[in-house]
């Protein structure tokens, strides 16, 4: 039985690891599986049927294994909150299709939030005339409260940012959890195919000369 839970494990063998414990008592052998970590957005299906199975065929498994959309993804479903009236909004709406989107999330008590916000900000203002049609820059904040998002945009003038929020929850709203988001800064650049091209710290890019290279790319429309 061990042998074919493996088996079926090996979608995700590689992003995670499984323990298997045999605890003996005086009455019964007791079978625990534990499995955790993450898989790309694209297993989620097989992710759903694997915990089905599993569940199915051990007397105490314990599934902490959740699907984060990763680089070569689609980006998933996840509904924000405009910041300015709460009105829902996905980054699957028809306002980003066919451009290229610059996700900073963020958090007003984040320090080095600051540097990401400033380095975008700087960049829209320079290059946002050039791309205006053709690339969005969105940042998401993970605050407690839209008003705390609102008050800051207005003390640092980031106005040409597209701002939503989280909605209520932080870390645990269904978006964060949708999109996998535990940490910030964090970037996200999607391509005009609506596909995920980086997933990761803003310093670890150079966006503008990705951008650059994704506004190349062939129009979902051509």
């Amino acid at each position: 039985m061990l042998r074919s839970l493996v088996g079926s494990e090996m979608c995700i063998r590689d992003r995670s690891r499984t323990d298997v414990d045999i605890t003996h008592d005086r009455r019964a052998i007791r079978r625990i599986l534990a499995v955790f970590g993450e898989v790309g957005y694209e297993q989620k299906q097989r992710l759903d049927e694997l915990e089905k199975n599993i569940s199915a065929e051990v007397a105490d498994a314990h599934f902490d294994v959740s699907a984060v959309p990763r680089a070569g993804d689609v980006v998933p479903l996840a509904k924000f909150l405009d910041a300015q009236n709460n009105r829902e909004l996905s980054l699957n709406d028809e306002v980003f299709h066919d451009k290229v989107v610059v996700v900073d999330f963020w958090a007003t008590w984040s320090g080095p939030c600051e540097a990401s916000m400033h380095a975008s900000a700087e960049l829209v203002g320079r290059r946002g005339e050039e791309w205006a049609t053709h690339v969005v820059f969105v940042a998401i904040s993970m605050d407690k409260s839209s008003g705390t998002v609102r008050e800051r945009v207005r003390e640092r003038a980031w106005n040409d940012l597209h701002h939503m929020w989280c909605g209520p929850g932080t870390w645990r709203s269904e978006p964060a959890v949708t999109l996998g988001i535990d940490a910030v800064p964090f970037m996200l650049v999607i391509g005009r195919n609506g596909v995920i091209n980086y997933r990761g710290p803003p310093h670890e890019i150079e966006v503008e000369k990705l951008v650059e290279e994704l506004l190349q790319a062939p129009s979902i429309k051509e």
